[in-house]
C-alpha cells in the first residue's frame, strides 16, 4: 500500500513539474514575448493590458515569425529617427473629439478581421480592406465582397516586395490601375508568388475591382484624416512597431517598453477618447484572439501612427 502512494505521490510530482516546465517554456520560443517584457509594460502603464506571456496567441511564434508580421516599409522622408527606447515618440494632446466608429455606422461593409499569417504582407491586407470596405459603402452595399490581398503580394512588385513588406500608398496606386480581384477568385497563401491572370476555381469570374483612376492619396492632419474616416470609410496607416506591442491584450496602447522592431499597417475605422485620452480605433490583421477581438486602440500621436494616412476613393462601377 505505502509503495503505492509513494509511486503515485511521485507520478503527481513529475507531472506537475512537467506541466510546469510547458508553462514556464511557452511564450519563450522568443525573445519578443516574454514575462520580462509583460513586468515592465505593467510597471510602466496603466492605459492598457498585456497578455500573460503563456496566454498570448503569438507565443508559440519565433523571432523570425514575429518580425515577419510587421513588414510596412516607410518612406526615409516620413521616418523620423527615434532612440530605441521610444522617449523621443512626440506624443499629440488636443481637442476632444466626438467617438466614432465606422462598424457602427455602415455595419457588415465593415469587413471582418484578417490573419496574415507569418508573412510581412499587412500592407497588402490594409489597402486592400479599405477598398472593400470603401466599395460597399459608396455602392450601397451592392458591391459586398472581400478583396484579394495575395494579388497584391504577388502582383504588386514595382516597389512593394511581398512577405518581405510593401508601401501602402504605392499599393492604392496599384489597385486604382489594376485592381484586385476577391478572396475567393486569389486565395490567400501567407507567400509570394506568380501574379495570376486567372482565379484558382474555374468557377468563379477573374474581375479586378478598383479605386477611381488617380485616387490615390496620403492624408495629414488629425480633422483630415478624421473627415475620410467619417465620409467615406476606413483608411490605412502605417506605424513603428515596438517590442511591447506584441504583448496587447485590452486598452488604449501607448508606448511602454522594448525596442523598436519595424513598421507596421493597419485599417483605422474610428476614434474615441476615455478619461480625457483621444484614442483611434484600429482593426489589425493578426487574428481574432490578438488584442480586443482583433482590433486595438491606441493614443492619438503614438508611434507616429497618426503623421500620415493613405486612401482612395473606390470606383464601383469599375
Amino acid at each position: 500500500m505505502l509503495k503505492v502512494v509513494l509511486i503515485s505521490a511521485l507520478t503527481y510530482v513529475a507531472l506537475g513539474l512537467g506541466v510546469s516546465k510547458r508553462n514556464q517554456t511557452r511564450g519563450h520560443k522568443n525573445s519578443i514575448i516574454h514575462k520580462d517584457i509583460v513586468d515592465q509594460i505593467k510597471n510602466k502603464t496603466w492605459m492598457w493590458k498585456p497578455f500573460e506571456a503563456e496566454e498570448n496567441p503569438l507565443s508559440s511564434k519565433t523571432d523570425e515569425e514575429l518580425r515577419g508580421l510587421i513588414g510596412a516599409m516607410i518612406d526615409d522622408d516620413d521616418l523620423e529617427q527615434t532612440g530605441a527606447d521610444g522617449n523621443d515618440i512626440p506624443e499629440w494632446t488636443g481637442a476632444s473629439y466626438t467617438p466614432f466608429d465606422s462598424r457602427t455606422k455602415w455595419g457588415s461593409c465593415i469587413h471582418p478581421v484578417m490573419n496574415q499569417g507569418s508573412c510581412g504582407s499587412c500592407w497588402a491586407f490594409g489597402a486592400t480592406e479599405v477598398l472593400s470596405d470603401r466599395l460597399c459603402i459608396a455602392s450601397g452595399g451592392k458591391v459586398d465582397q472581400v478583396l484579394s490581398p495575395q494579388y497584391l503580394v504577388s502582383c504588386d512588385t514595382s516597389k512593394s516586395l511581398g512577405c518581405r513588406g510593401g508601401y501602402p500608398y504605392n499599393a492604392f496606386q496599384y489597385l486604382a490601375t489594376n485592381g484586385a480581384p476577391t478572396s475567393e477568385c486569389t486565395p490567400y497563401k501567407a507567400k509570394n508568388g506568380v501574379c495570376p491572370k486567372a482565379c484558382a476555381s474555374s468557377t468563379v469570374p477573374f474581375k479586378r475591382f478598383k479605386c477611381k483612376s488617380g485616387s490615390a492619396i496620403q492624408i495629414t492632419g488629425i480633422e483630415n484624416m478624421m473627415n475620410q474616416i467619417q465620409t467615406q470609410g476606413p483608411v490605412e496607416t502605417t506605424f513603428k512597431v515596438y517590442r511591447d506591442f506584441y504583448s496587447y491584450r485590452s486598452g488604449i496602447y501607448s508606448y511602454a517598453s522594448g525596442s523598436y522592431l519595424g513598421g507596421h499597417a493597419v485599417k483605422v475605422i474610428g476614434w474615441g477618447s476615455t478619461n480625457g485620452v483621444n484614442y483611434w480605433i484600429a482593426q489589425n490583421s493578426w487574428g481574432t484572439s490578438w488584442g480586443e477581438k482583433g482590433y486595438f486602440r491606441i493614443k492619438f500621436g503614438n508611434c507616429e501612427f497618426d503623421k500620415k494616412m493613405y486612401a482612395c476613393t473606390a470606383d464601383p462601377s469599375a
